[in-house]
């Protein structure tokens, strides 16, 4: 056996051994896509923001992810660039997650019209549940059934309600409780 073919058949054996890894890792669509825009995702030297680190952290730049809302529609964070959002863990299961709403529908109903957005994101098991929620209380924002917790754990999301406020550049400037008052001032420092 020559060595380009020997080359050639360990390429294939590895190749093929990597792709059977890839497929279990990553079972389902929201997964694939999450990656897939990961993987994707270059930085843009003229963005400004290209020598900050993808992360979880104040400061860091938020990570990109795709999906579909509860309507079925096609969402990623990456079309709101320019905006002002707060990306929302929650589910209407959770009392302390059913307390931080009055404060989301404050913020929304003060900021809505100044290039700002919220993303809801619920861990709800039953998706009639969540949009009679969301019907009864006006919940006038893009919500996310993340029932199989896809987005939360690319998030890496412990406890609910959490919030990750993004800058207009996508920049994480807020992680924590909805209810925390320094959110409120520090989306008044962003839009202005």
């Amino acid at each position: 056996m020559s060595f380009f073919k020997l080359l050639n058949n360990l390429f294939n054996v590895i190749y093929f051994n990597v792709s059977k890894y890839m497929a279990a890792i990553f079972k389902n669509t929201s997964l694939i896509l999450i990656f897939l825009s990961l993987m994707a995702c270059k930085d843009n030297p003229s963005d400004g923001a290209s020598d900050i680190p993808i992360g979880l952290r104040v400061g860091n730049k938020a990570p990109m992810f795709t999906t579909y809302d509860i309507n079925g529609m096609y969402i990623s964070l990456a079309d709101f660039k320019g905006s002002v959002v707060l990306l929302h863990f929650w589910a209407t299961w959770c009392p302390y997650s059913r307390n931080s709403i009055g404060n989301l529908i404050y913020i929304w109903d003060n900021y809505a019209s100044r290039n700002f957005a919220i993303i809801s994101v619920s861990r709800d098991y039953d998706t009639t549940a969540l949009r009679n929620y969301i019907q009864t209380y006006n919940l006038n924002w893009r919500h996310i059934h993340d029932s199989r917790y896809d987005v939360g754990q690319f998030y890496d999301v412990k406890v609910i309600p959490m919030c990750y406020l993004i800058d207009s550049q996508g920049i994480i400037r807020f992680a924590g409780s909805p209810l925390e008052p320094q959110l409120l001032q520090i989306i008044d420092k962003l839009i202005k």
